[in-house]
């Protein structure tokens, strides 16, 4: 599901940009089984490099806003 949220994102990254934001219920995702699939992808990401994935905080997507006076 991340895989496709990215790259349906990244096709509409040139016209806006968005925000994917990364539930990890501890539920869900503290299931063993599940840790290996979510590191996988988050690895691969990394190592993809791709200039318009920007690894951030909403600390720091807050901070830019304010200081690019981006708030609307």
């Amino acid at each position: 599901m991340i895989r496709a949220a990215v790259t349906q994102l990244l096709s509409e990254s040139d016209r806006r940009p968005s925000v994917l934001g990364i539930a990890l219920h501890p539920y869900i995702m503290g299931q063993a089984h599940r840790v290996p699939a979510l590191a996988g992808i988050l690895q691969e990401l990394r190592e993809a490099n791709d200039p318009r994935i920007w690894w951030t905080t909403a600390g720091a997507i807050a901070e830019h806003v304010e200081a690019h006076d981006l708030a609307v």
